[in-house]
């Protein structure tokens, strides 16, 4: 008799298929040329490159209603050490080269509190500025965080955006299927699907 696959799992599939989605967005942007090249599950979940200029992109999915994310939440060790580099900010800034260019994008699935909302951008949009109280709450909270290259905290900071993308997959995926459609309509010449 086999078994209902656990919650836990069923969760996390159900995130890798909504990064995914996510990912073939960013191919779609690719195409439009606002990326030179894309790949995935390399030095992050998904990485964007204009020229030689990366933008390290993680995706960070939540299902429970009525819970968003915050500076705290994405902020907050995942870990009993209370290490900060295990935090989802502490992954995106370590272990990678951040050369002048280097953007980081935190995608999410649900509009942010107040304080991470300073961060939101539109998909190929810049993002605005952020007020020195939240931009100083961040580096604080990752205190001890050390950047390669000569980098610091604030230098990550500065460079942050966060993506609202849809609620739901089926929201990334309508809006997959609606940018897709004039591509196969061009390629099979017919009109859109």
């Amino acid at each position: 008799m086999a078994l209902a696959p656990a919650d836990g799992g069923r969760r996390s599939r159900r995130g890798f298929a909504y990064q995914d989605v996510v990912t073939l967005l960013d191919c779609l942007d690719m195409l439009d040329g606002q990326w030179t090249s894309v790949s995935w599950e390399d030095l992050e979940d998904i990485l964007c490159y204009r020229d030689d200029e990366p933008n390290y992109r993680q995706v960070k999915t939540i299902e429970e209603a009525g819970t968003r994310h915050s500076v705290a939440s994405i902020c907050r060790p995942e870990t009993a050490q209370k290490m900060a580099k295990t935090s989802y900010l502490g992954k995106l800034f370590l272990d990678k080269p951040l050369p002048e260019g280097t953007r980081f994008t935190l995608v999410i699935n649900e509009m942010p509190q107040r304080d991470l909302h300073e961060f939101a951008v539109e998909r190929d949009q810049p993002r605005g500025p952020v007020s020195d109280s939240t931009r100083n709450d961040v580096i604080a909270r990752l205190d001890g965080l050390q950047p390669p290259d000569g980098r610091d905290i604030g230098w990550c900071v500065d460079r942050l955006d966060v993506l609202v993308a849809g609620r739901t997959i089926e929201d990334v995926e309508r809006e997959a299927l609606h940018r897709l459609a004039p591509h196969v309509g061009a390629l099979l010449g017919t009109g859109a699907m």
